[in-house]
Protein backbone atom coordinates (compact mmCIF):
# COMPACT_ATOMS: atom_id res chain seq x y z
CA UNK A 1 0.00 0.00 0.00
CA UNK A 2 1.47 3.35 -1.01
CA UNK A 3 1.49 6.55 0.63
CA UNK A 4 -1.59 7.96 -1.19
CA UNK A 5 -3.48 4.78 -0.73
CA UNK A 6 -2.79 4.94 2.48
CA UNK A 7 -3.81 8.90 3.03
CA UNK A 8 -7.21 7.48 0.94
CA UNK A 9 -7.75 4.77 3.29
CA UNK A 10 -7.05 7.27 6.43
CA UNK A 11 -9.28 9.73 5.12
CA UNK A 12 -12.07 7.20 4.43
CA UNK A 13 -12.26 5.61 8.18
CA UNK A 14 -11.92 9.40 8.79
CA UNK A 15 -15.35 10.56 7.22
CA UNK A 16 -17.05 7.33 8.33
CA UNK A 17 -16.43 7.83 12.23
CA UNK A 18 -17.22 11.03 12.05
CA UNK A 19 -13.67 12.12 13.34
CA UNK A 20 -13.62 13.75 9.81
CA UNK A 21 -16.42 16.16 9.24
CA UNK A 22 -18.19 16.43 5.76
CA UNK A 23 -22.14 17.63 5.22
CA UNK A 24 -21.93 16.07 1.75
CA UNK A 25 -23.73 12.84 1.78
CA UNK A 26 -21.45 11.56 -1.51
CA UNK A 27 -18.57 11.64 0.91
CA UNK A 28 -19.27 9.56 3.07
CA UNK A 29 -20.67 6.95 0.02
CA UNK A 30 -17.12 6.84 -1.17
CA UNK A 31 -15.96 6.48 2.39
CA UNK A 32 -17.54 3.33 2.59
CA UNK A 33 -17.15 2.25 -1.19
CA UNK A 34 -13.17 2.50 -0.45
CA UNK A 35 -13.26 0.49 3.22
CA UNK A 36 -15.42 -2.06 1.40
CA UNK A 37 -13.40 -2.19 -1.93
CA UNK A 38 -9.88 -2.39 0.15
CA UNK A 39 -11.07 -5.47 1.95
CA UNK A 40 -12.72 -6.96 -0.57
CA UNK A 41 -12.33 -11.03 -1.63
CA UNK A 42 -14.39 -13.71 -2.53
CA UNK A 43 -14.70 -15.31 0.94
CA UNK A 44 -16.97 -18.50 -0.34
CA UNK A 45 -14.01 -21.10 -0.34
CA UNK A 46 -14.74 -24.72 -1.08
CA UNK A 47 -13.58 -27.10 1.54
CA UNK A 48 -10.20 -28.67 0.92
CA UNK A 49 -12.12 -32.37 1.18
CA UNK A 50 -13.58 -31.82 -2.33
CA UNK A 51 -10.44 -31.34 -3.75
CA UNK A 52 -10.72 -27.71 -5.61
CA UNK A 53 -8.13 -24.47 -5.27
CA UNK A 54 -9.63 -21.45 -4.08
CA UNK A 55 -8.40 -19.03 -6.78
CA UNK A 56 -8.46 -15.86 -4.45
CA UNK A 57 -5.71 -16.84 -1.66
CA UNK A 58 -3.74 -14.42 -2.69
CA UNK A 59 -5.73 -11.46 -2.59
CA UNK A 60 -6.92 -12.44 1.17
CA UNK A 61 -3.80 -12.75 2.28
CA UNK A 62 -2.88 -9.05 0.76
CA UNK A 63 -5.79 -7.77 2.92
CA UNK A 64 -4.31 -9.90 5.89
CA UNK A 65 -0.71 -8.54 5.57
CA UNK A 66 -2.15 -4.49 4.68
CA UNK A 67 -4.82 -5.09 7.82
CA UNK A 68 -1.75 -6.42 10.40
CA UNK A 69 0.60 -3.28 9.39
CA UNK A 70 -1.75 -0.76 10.19
CA UNK A 71 -2.71 -2.52 13.33
CA UNK A 72 0.88 -2.53 14.41
CA UNK A 73 1.43 0.87 13.43
CA UNK A 74 2.03 3.18 16.33
CA UNK A 75 -0.53 5.58 15.24
CA UNK A 76 -2.26 7.10 12.48
CA UNK A 77 -3.09 11.23 12.02
CA UNK A 78 -4.43 13.13 9.04
CA UNK A 79 -4.21 16.89 9.14
CA UNK A 80 -3.60 16.78 12.34
CA UNK A 81 -7.06 14.31 13.42
CA UNK A 82 -6.23 11.39 15.61
CA UNK A 83 -7.72 8.29 13.64
CA UNK A 84 -5.40 5.64 15.74
CA UNK A 85 -8.72 3.59 17.43
CA UNK A 86 -10.91 3.82 14.49
CA UNK A 87 -7.96 2.61 11.81
CA UNK A 88 -6.69 -0.34 14.31
CA UNK A 89 -10.86 -1.19 14.55
CA UNK A 90 -11.17 -1.33 10.95
CA UNK A 91 -7.87 -3.55 11.09
CA UNK A 92 -9.37 -6.09 13.59
CA UNK A 93 -12.07 -6.44 11.70
CA UNK A 94 -10.49 -7.07 8.57
CA UNK A 95 -7.96 -9.72 10.44
CA UNK A 96 -10.91 -11.33 11.96
CA UNK A 97 -12.56 -11.66 8.70
CA UNK A 98 -9.58 -13.61 7.31
CA UNK A 99 -9.69 -15.74 10.62
CA UNK A 100 -13.03 -17.16 10.40
CA UNK A 101 -12.79 -18.38 6.58
CA UNK A 102 -11.25 -21.05 4.99
CA UNK A 103 -8.56 -19.40 4.14
CA UNK A 104 -7.18 -19.25 7.70
CA UNK A 105 -9.12 -22.57 8.69
CA UNK A 106 -7.64 -24.91 5.58
CA UNK A 107 -5.78 -23.52 3.31
CA UNK A 108 -2.56 -21.39 4.34
CA UNK A 109 0.49 -22.81 4.94
CA UNK A 110 1.40 -23.66 8.66
CA UNK A 111 4.06 -21.53 8.98
CA UNK A 112 2.54 -18.75 7.75
CA UNK A 113 -0.46 -19.48 10.13
CA UNK A 114 2.10 -19.66 12.72
CA UNK A 115 3.71 -16.25 11.58
CA UNK A 116 0.07 -14.16 11.37
CA UNK A 117 -0.68 -15.26 14.66
CA UNK A 118 2.60 -14.41 16.10
CA UNK A 119 2.02 -11.02 14.65
CA UNK A 120 -1.03 -10.42 15.49
CA UNK A 121 -0.50 -10.91 19.18
CA UNK A 122 2.69 -8.99 19.08
CA UNK A 123 0.42 -6.13 17.62
CA UNK A 124 -2.42 -6.78 20.17
CA UNK A 125 0.21 -6.88 23.21
CA UNK A 126 1.64 -3.08 21.91
CA UNK A 127 -2.14 -1.83 21.84
CA UNK A 128 -2.90 -2.94 24.90
CA UNK A 129 0.38 -1.52 26.21
CA UNK A 130 -0.34 1.27 24.81
CA UNK A 131 -3.93 1.64 25.96
CA UNK A 132 -3.22 1.32 29.23
CA UNK A 133 -0.37 3.62 29.63
CA UNK A 134 -2.40 6.08 28.00
CA UNK A 135 -5.71 5.71 30.08
CA UNK A 136 -3.69 6.30 33.29
CA UNK A 137 -1.54 9.81 31.82
CA UNK A 138 -4.55 11.18 30.27
CA UNK A 139 -6.38 13.74 31.80
CA UNK A 140 -9.88 12.49 29.72
CA UNK A 141 -9.41 9.75 31.48
CA UNK A 142 -13.22 8.58 30.50
CA UNK A 143 -12.76 8.72 27.00
CA UNK A 144 -9.70 6.61 26.88
CA UNK A 145 -10.80 4.11 29.06
CA UNK A 146 -13.94 4.10 26.90
CA UNK A 147 -11.50 3.58 23.83
CA UNK A 148 -8.89 1.04 25.53
CA UNK A 149 -13.06 -1.38 26.79
CA UNK A 150 -13.62 -0.72 22.66
CA UNK A 151 -10.19 -2.06 21.41
CA UNK A 152 -9.95 -5.00 24.18
CA UNK A 153 -13.26 -6.37 23.04
CA UNK A 154 -12.59 -6.46 19.13
CA UNK A 155 -8.83 -7.98 20.55
CA UNK A 156 -10.85 -10.68 22.87
CA UNK A 157 -13.24 -11.61 19.86
CA UNK A 158 -10.18 -12.30 17.78
CA UNK A 159 -8.45 -14.00 19.95
CA UNK A 160 -11.23 -16.29 20.79
CA UNK A 161 -11.86 -16.72 16.78
CA UNK A 162 -8.21 -17.95 16.29
CA UNK A 163 -8.09 -20.36 19.72
CA UNK A 164 -11.50 -22.15 18.11
CA UNK A 165 -9.68 -22.88 15.24
CA UNK A 166 -5.90 -23.74 15.94
CA UNK A 167 -6.21 -25.00 19.52
CA UNK A 168 -5.09 -27.06 20.24
CA UNK A 169 -3.41 -28.99 17.14
CA UNK A 170 -2.10 -26.39 15.80
CA UNK A 171 -1.90 -24.22 18.75
CA UNK A 172 0.00 -26.41 21.62
CA UNK A 173 1.73 -23.45 23.27
CA UNK A 174 -1.50 -21.50 23.73
CA UNK A 175 -1.28 -20.68 27.74
CA UNK A 176 2.70 -19.62 27.20
CA UNK A 177 1.77 -17.53 24.19
CA UNK A 178 -0.99 -15.86 25.78
CA UNK A 179 -1.91 -16.10 29.57
CA UNK A 180 1.42 -17.29 31.25
CA UNK A 181 2.60 -14.52 33.38
CA UNK A 182 6.28 -12.90 32.45
CA UNK A 183 9.29 -11.40 34.65
CA UNK A 184 6.94 -8.72 35.73
CA UNK A 185 4.09 -10.84 37.33
CA UNK A 186 1.77 -9.89 34.06
CA UNK A 187 -0.11 -11.52 31.84
CA UNK A 188 1.43 -12.13 28.03
CA UNK A 189 -1.89 -10.20 26.99
CA UNK A 190 -3.96 -7.87 29.11
CA UNK A 191 -5.93 -10.05 31.58
CA UNK A 192 -9.18 -8.46 31.05
CA UNK A 193 -8.68 -9.27 27.23
CA UNK A 194 -8.07 -12.91 27.78
CA UNK A 195 -10.35 -12.88 30.68
CA UNK A 196 -13.04 -12.05 27.95
CA UNK A 197 -11.66 -14.04 25.41
CA UNK A 198 -12.28 -17.11 27.67
CA UNK A 199 -15.65 -16.29 28.07
CA UNK A 200 -16.20 -16.23 24.06
CA UNK A 201 -14.49 -19.52 23.95
CA UNK A 202 -16.77 -21.27 26.26
CA UNK A 203 -19.38 -20.01 24.97
CA UNK A 204 -19.12 -20.88 21.07
CA UNK A 205 -17.62 -24.62 22.39
CA UNK A 206 -20.77 -25.85 24.85
CA UNK A 207 -23.64 -23.64 23.34
CA UNK A 208 -24.50 -24.26 19.79
CA UNK A 209 -26.93 -20.95 20.33
CA UNK A 210 -23.99 -18.92 20.73
CA UNK A 211 -21.90 -20.40 17.62
CA UNK A 212 -23.88 -22.57 15.00
CA UNK A 213 -21.05 -22.79 12.72
CA UNK A 214 -18.11 -24.76 15.07
CA UNK A 215 -18.82 -28.01 14.29
CA UNK A 216 -18.80 -30.47 17.39
CA UNK A 217 -15.91 -32.29 16.52
CA UNK A 218 -14.03 -28.84 17.43
CA UNK A 219 -15.85 -27.95 19.78
CA UNK A 220 -14.72 -31.27 21.88
CA UNK A 221 -11.07 -30.73 20.62
CA UNK A 222 -11.21 -26.98 22.28
CA UNK A 223 -12.96 -28.14 25.47
CA UNK A 224 -10.24 -31.10 25.89
CA UNK A 225 -7.29 -28.69 25.61
CA UNK A 226 -8.97 -26.58 27.92
CA UNK A 227 -9.07 -29.04 30.24
CA UNK A 228 -5.35 -30.01 29.39
CA UNK A 229 -4.36 -26.45 30.71
CA UNK A 230 -6.67 -25.92 33.70
CA UNK A 231 -4.47 -26.83 36.11
CA UNK A 232 -2.20 -24.30 35.04
CA UNK A 233 -4.47 -21.29 34.16
CA UNK A 234 -7.15 -21.93 36.72
CA UNK A 235 -4.71 -21.57 40.09
CA UNK A 236 -3.53 -17.95 37.94
CA UNK A 237 -6.92 -16.94 37.83
CA UNK A 238 -7.35 -17.64 41.13
CA UNK A 239 -4.29 -15.30 42.05
CA UNK A 240 -6.07 -12.87 40.02
CA UNK A 241 -9.21 -12.70 41.82
CA UNK A 242 -7.14 -12.53 45.45
CA UNK A 243 -5.04 -10.02 43.73
CA UNK A 244 -7.61 -7.65 42.57
CA UNK A 245 -9.47 -7.63 45.58
CA UNK A 246 -7.01 -7.13 47.63
CA UNK A 247 -5.59 -3.55 45.70
CA UNK A 248 -9.69 -2.70 45.54
CA UNK A 249 -9.77 -3.22 49.29
CA UNK A 250 -6.63 -1.52 50.17
CA UNK A 251 -7.04 1.19 47.36
CA UNK A 252 -10.63 1.70 49.31
CA UNK A 253 -9.19 2.11 52.68
CA UNK A 254 -6.55 4.66 51.64
CA UNK A 255 -9.23 6.64 49.46
CA UNK A 256 -11.15 6.52 52.51
CA UNK A 257 -8.35 8.04 54.85
CA UNK A 258 -7.62 10.38 52.68
CA UNK A 259 -11.25 11.60 53.12
CA UNK A 260 -11.17 11.51 56.50
CA UNK A 261 -8.09 13.61 57.08
CA UNK A 262 -9.73 16.23 54.91
CA UNK A 263 -12.81 16.33 57.12
CA UNK A 264 -10.50 16.82 60.05
CA UNK A 265 -9.26 20.29 58.10
CA UNK A 266 -12.59 21.10 57.37
CA UNK A 267 -11.92 20.33 53.87
CA UNK A 268 -13.78 18.05 51.20
CA UNK A 269 -11.66 16.16 47.58
CA UNK A 270 -12.51 20.04 45.90
CA UNK A 271 -10.07 21.39 47.98
CA UNK A 272 -7.16 19.27 47.78
CA UNK A 273 -3.58 20.39 47.23
CA UNK A 274 -1.72 19.77 44.00
CA UNK A 275 0.05 17.04 45.57
CA UNK A 276 -3.00 15.09 47.20
CA UNK A 277 -5.11 15.69 44.17
CA UNK A 278 -2.40 13.24 42.48
CA UNK A 279 -2.06 10.43 45.05
CA UNK A 280 -5.84 10.18 45.05
CA UNK A 281 -6.03 10.26 41.64
CA UNK A 282 -3.35 7.37 41.25
CA UNK A 283 -4.79 5.47 43.69
CA UNK A 284 -8.79 5.71 42.32
CA UNK A 285 -7.13 4.65 39.54
CA UNK A 286 -5.98 1.25 40.64
CA UNK A 287 -8.90 1.22 42.72
CA UNK A 288 -11.17 1.50 39.76
CA UNK A 289 -8.73 -1.21 37.38
CA UNK A 290 -9.11 -3.58 40.16
CA UNK A 291 -13.07 -3.09 39.85
CA UNK A 292 -12.96 -3.39 35.99
CA UNK A 293 -10.45 -6.49 36.34
CA UNK A 294 -12.97 -8.46 38.77
CA UNK A 295 -15.57 -7.82 37.47
CA UNK A 296 -14.51 -9.76 33.54
CA UNK A 297 -13.46 -12.19 36.14
CA UNK A 298 -15.71 -13.13 37.52
CA UNK A 299 -18.02 -12.94 34.32
CA UNK A 300 -15.91 -15.21 33.02
CA UNK A 301 -15.74 -17.86 36.11
CA UNK A 302 -19.76 -17.40 35.38
CA UNK A 303 -19.20 -19.25 32.11
CA UNK A 304 -17.12 -21.50 33.90
CA UNK A 305 -19.44 -22.49 36.89
CA UNK A 306 -22.29 -23.25 33.89
CA UNK A 307 -20.24 -24.68 31.25
CA UNK A 308 -17.35 -26.54 32.49
CA UNK A 309 -16.51 -29.54 34.44
CA UNK A 310 -18.09 -29.49 37.79
CA UNK A 311 -14.12 -29.90 39.32
CA UNK A 312 -13.10 -26.94 37.69
CA UNK A 313 -14.80 -24.60 40.30
CA UNK A 314 -16.05 -27.15 43.30
CA UNK A 315 -13.55 -29.98 45.41
CA UNK A 316 -15.29 -33.15 44.00
CA UNK A 317 -14.43 -35.76 46.26
CA UNK A 318 -10.48 -36.70 45.42
CA UNK A 319 -10.96 -35.72 41.64
CA UNK A 320 -10.12 -32.00 41.40
CA UNK A 321 -7.70 -29.53 40.31
CA UNK A 322 -9.13 -27.18 42.60
CA UNK A 323 -6.85 -27.46 46.02
CA UNK A 324 -7.95 -25.62 49.56
CA UNK A 325 -5.56 -22.87 48.33
CA UNK A 326 -7.89 -22.49 45.23
CA UNK A 327 -11.34 -22.22 46.50
CA UNK A 328 -13.60 -20.03 44.30
CA UNK A 329 -16.72 -21.15 46.56
CA UNK A 330 -15.08 -19.49 49.13
CA UNK A 331 -14.22 -16.06 46.94
CA UNK A 332 -17.62 -15.98 45.72
CA UNK A 333 -18.57 -16.20 49.55
CA UNK A 334 -16.57 -13.74 50.29
CA UNK A 335 -17.00 -11.10 47.79
CA UNK A 336 -20.59 -11.19 48.02
CA UNK A 337 -20.07 -7.94 50.16
CA UNK A 338 -18.68 -6.17 47.93
CA UNK A 339 -21.25 -3.83 45.98
CA UNK A 340 -18.66 -1.62 43.71
CA UNK A 341 -19.98 -2.14 40.14
CA UNK A 342 -22.36 -5.45 41.17
CA UNK A 343 -19.16 -7.47 42.12
CA UNK A 344 -21.63 -8.89 44.89
CA UNK A 345 -23.92 -9.46 42.21
CA UNK A 346 -21.66 -10.87 39.77
CA UNK A 347 -20.64 -13.72 42.85
CA UNK A 348 -23.85 -14.67 43.27
CA UNK A 349 -24.40 -15.66 39.62
CA UNK A 350 -21.61 -17.43 40.19
CA UNK A 351 -23.04 -19.45 42.76
CA UNK A 352 -26.05 -19.72 41.26
CA UNK A 353 -24.51 -21.27 38.16
CA UNK A 354 -22.99 -23.57 40.57
CA UNK A 355 -26.16 -24.36 42.26
CA UNK A 356 -27.94 -25.59 38.75
CA UNK A 357 -25.04 -28.54 38.65
CA UNK A 358 -25.60 -31.62 40.00
CA UNK A 359 -23.01 -31.30 42.99
CA UNK A 360 -22.26 -33.92 45.32
CA UNK A 361 -23.84 -34.54 48.58
CA UNK A 362 -20.84 -32.74 50.77
CA UNK A 363 -20.41 -29.53 47.97
CA UNK A 364 -24.35 -29.16 49.11
CA UNK A 365 -23.71 -29.47 52.30
CA UNK A 366 -20.92 -26.84 52.25
CA UNK A 367 -23.33 -24.38 50.16
CA UNK A 368 -26.05 -25.38 52.45
CA UNK A 369 -23.81 -24.32 56.02
CA UNK A 370 -22.04 -21.00 54.56
CA UNK A 371 -24.11 -19.32 52.53
CA UNK A 372 -26.73 -17.95 55.58
CA UNK A 373 -22.95 -16.63 57.47
CA UNK A 374 -21.16 -15.44 54.32
CA UNK A 375 -24.90 -13.47 53.61
CA UNK A 376 -25.08 -12.24 56.85
CA UNK A 377 -21.73 -10.76 57.32
CA UNK A 378 -22.49 -9.31 53.17
CA UNK A 379 -25.85 -7.66 54.66
CA UNK A 380 -23.66 -6.49 57.90
CA UNK A 381 -21.22 -4.86 55.76
CA UNK A 382 -23.48 -2.83 53.23
CA UNK A 383 -25.40 -2.12 56.55
CA UNK A 384 -21.82 -0.10 57.52
CA UNK A 385 -21.80 1.43 54.73
CA UNK A 386 -25.40 2.67 54.04
CA UNK A 387 -25.25 4.00 57.59
CA UNK A 388 -21.92 5.96 56.34
CA UNK A 389 -24.16 7.87 54.42
CA UNK A 390 -26.72 9.88 56.97
CA UNK A 391 -28.99 10.95 53.52
CA UNK A 392 -29.30 7.69 53.07
CA UNK A 393 -32.70 6.23 54.98
CA UNK A 394 -33.75 2.17 55.30
CA UNK A 395 -36.14 2.25 52.32
CA UNK A 396 -33.46 3.72 50.28
CA UNK A 397 -30.69 0.99 50.95
CA UNK A 398 -33.56 -1.60 50.83
CA UNK A 399 -33.87 -0.31 46.91
CA UNK A 400 -30.67 0.09 46.08
CA UNK A 401 -29.76 -3.82 47.46
CA UNK A 402 -33.00 -4.69 45.13
CA UNK A 403 -31.21 -6.91 42.43
CA UNK A 404 -28.79 -7.79 44.77
CA UNK A 405 -31.85 -9.28 47.07
CA UNK A 406 -33.58 -10.75 44.52
CA UNK A 407 -30.47 -12.58 43.34
CA UNK A 408 -30.01 -14.75 46.60
CA UNK A 409 -33.59 -15.13 46.77
CA UNK A 410 -32.93 -17.31 43.28
CA UNK A 411 -29.76 -18.58 44.57
CA UNK A 412 -31.34 -19.77 47.88
CA UNK A 413 -33.85 -21.23 46.03
CA UNK A 414 -31.88 -22.92 43.49
CA UNK A 415 -29.95 -25.34 45.70
CA UNK A 416 -32.97 -26.54 47.79
CA UNK A 417 -34.96 -27.52 44.21
CA UNK A 418 -31.91 -28.86 42.58
CA UNK A 419 -30.94 -31.24 45.25
CA UNK A 420 -33.87 -32.40 46.86
CA UNK A 421 -33.24 -35.36 46.94
CA UNK A 422 -30.76 -34.85 49.41
CA UNK A 423 -33.17 -34.10 51.85
CA UNK A 424 -35.43 -36.95 51.16
CA UNK A 425 -32.52 -39.73 51.11
CA UNK A 426 -30.66 -38.04 54.16
CA UNK A 427 -31.04 -40.23 57.56
CA UNK A 428 -30.29 -37.67 59.87
CA UNK A 429 -32.27 -34.85 58.14
CA UNK A 430 -35.42 -37.40 57.96
CA UNK A 431 -35.37 -38.28 61.83
CA UNK A 432 -34.66 -34.82 62.23
CA UNK A 433 -31.85 -34.47 65.13
CA UNK A 434 -28.05 -33.73 63.99
CA UNK A 435 -25.85 -31.11 62.60
CA UNK A 436 -27.31 -31.40 59.36
CA UNK A 437 -30.74 -30.35 60.67
CA UNK A 438 -29.34 -27.08 62.68
CA UNK A 439 -27.69 -25.90 59.08
CA UNK A 440 -30.94 -26.84 57.35
CA UNK A 441 -33.26 -24.55 59.69
CA UNK A 442 -30.60 -21.45 59.27
CA UNK A 443 -30.74 -21.69 55.97
CA UNK A 444 -34.76 -22.05 55.92
CA UNK A 445 -34.97 -19.38 58.39
CA UNK A 446 -32.90 -17.32 55.87
CA UNK A 447 -35.28 -17.89 53.21
CA UNK A 448 -38.49 -16.90 55.33
CA UNK A 449 -36.74 -13.82 56.03
CA UNK A 450 -36.05 -13.28 52.44
CA UNK A 451 -39.90 -14.14 51.36
CA UNK A 452 -41.16 -11.45 53.80
CA UNK A 453 -39.55 -8.63 51.61
CA UNK A 454 -41.70 -5.80 50.63
CA UNK A 455 -40.58 -6.19 46.91
CA UNK A 456 -43.08 -9.14 45.02
CA UNK A 457 -40.04 -10.51 42.94
CA UNK A 458 -38.33 -11.75 46.14
CA UNK A 459 -41.40 -13.71 46.95
CA UNK A 460 -41.73 -14.78 43.09
CA UNK A 461 -38.24 -15.89 43.07
CA UNK A 462 -38.75 -19.17 46.05
CA UNK A 463 -42.43 -20.24 45.51
CA UNK A 464 -41.34 -22.85 43.26
CA UNK A 465 -39.35 -24.51 46.12
CA UNK A 466 -41.76 -24.11 49.13
CA UNK A 467 -44.58 -25.51 46.63
CA UNK A 468 -41.84 -28.92 46.19
CA UNK A 469 -41.89 -28.85 50.01
CA UNK A 470 -45.08 -28.54 50.68
CA UNK A 471 -46.29 -31.36 48.30
CA UNK A 472 -43.62 -33.58 49.43
CA UNK A 473 -45.28 -35.94 51.46
CA UNK A 474 -41.93 -36.98 53.20
CA UNK A 475 -40.83 -33.44 53.79
CA UNK A 476 -44.04 -31.82 54.58
CA UNK A 477 -44.79 -33.30 57.60
CA UNK A 478 -41.59 -33.49 59.00
CA UNK A 479 -41.44 -31.25 62.30
CA UNK A 480 -38.18 -28.85 61.49
CA UNK A 481 -40.17 -27.61 58.60
CA UNK A 482 -43.43 -26.45 60.78
CA UNK A 483 -42.18 -22.86 62.04
CA UNK A 484 -41.22 -21.57 58.93
CA UNK A 485 -44.51 -22.25 57.10
CA UNK A 486 -46.97 -19.48 58.69
CA UNK A 487 -44.32 -16.72 58.23
CA UNK A 488 -44.58 -18.03 54.49
CA UNK A 489 -47.58 -18.56 53.97
CA UNK A 490 -48.43 -14.65 55.53
CA UNK A 491 -45.87 -13.32 53.07
CA UNK A 492 -47.23 -15.26 50.08
CA UNK A 493 -50.96 -13.92 50.99
CA UNK A 494 -49.62 -10.48 51.64
CA UNK A 495 -48.13 -9.99 48.09
CA UNK A 496 -51.56 -11.71 46.49
CA UNK A 497 -53.33 -8.14 47.76
CA UNK A 498 -53.31 -5.79 45.09
CA UNK A 499 -51.43 -2.50 45.41
CA UNK A 500 -53.33 0.56 44.28
CA UNK A 501 -51.13 2.19 41.91
CA UNK A 502 -52.20 5.60 42.55
CA UNK A 503 -50.59 5.44 45.86
CA UNK A 504 -47.53 4.36 44.29
CA UNK A 505 -47.85 7.22 42.24
CA UNK A 506 -48.73 9.74 45.16
CA UNK A 507 -46.11 8.59 47.25
CA UNK A 508 -48.47 7.49 50.07
CA UNK A 509 -47.92 3.47 49.89
CA UNK A 510 -45.63 2.92 52.77
CA UNK A 511 -42.96 0.82 50.12
CA UNK A 512 -43.60 3.17 47.10
CA UNK A 513 -40.15 3.73 46.09
CA UNK A 514 -39.68 -0.31 46.11
CA UNK A 515 -42.27 -0.92 44.19
CA UNK A 516 -41.20 1.68 41.53
CA UNK A 517 -37.96 -0.03 41.59
CA UNK A 518 -39.29 -3.91 41.43
CA UNK A 519 -42.05 -3.04 38.03
CA UNK A 520 -41.72 -0.61 35.62
CA UNK A 521 -45.66 0.66 35.70
CA UNK A 522 -48.91 -0.63 36.55
CA UNK A 523 -48.72 -2.77 33.18
CA UNK A 524 -45.80 -4.60 34.26
CA UNK A 525 -47.11 -5.24 37.81
CA UNK A 526 -50.60 -6.70 36.90
CA UNK A 527 -49.16 -9.04 34.55
CA UNK A 528 -46.61 -10.17 37.35
CA UNK A 529 -49.66 -10.40 39.78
Amino acid sequence: MDENQYRTLIRSIGISSGLIPTSIQQDRVNSFNVLEQFKHYNKVVPKKSQGQQPNDLVNAMRVAKSCLDLLSAGSHQLDNVNLTTPTKLYALSGIAEFVRTRYYVEYIQESDRTSLRASILAAARNILLGSNTASSTNPHLAAASAEQAILGSKIASLLSNMIVNDFPQRWMNLYGDVFLPGETGLWSLDAKVCMKALSYVVEDCTDSEFNAKISTSRRNDVLIGLNEISSQLLPQMFALLSDQYSTLSSCRERMGQMIEFLATQNRTIHQMTTDEQNEYNSVNSKYQAAVCLLSQCLATCERFCAYMPLDWMVCVASKTIVTPTHDFVSAYLHMLRDKEKSIHINSAACLDALSLRKLEKEAWLKFMTSLPNAIAEANNEHMKQGNNNPSMSEEDMLVEQLSFHRALSKLLSQILSSHIQYLTTDKEIMKGTGEKVQSLGTFLQLMTEMVGHPSGHLCAEQINIWTTLLRDPQISKKQWMMPFLPRVLVAYIDHMVRIRWEDIYEGTHKFSAIVEESWDGKEEYESWL
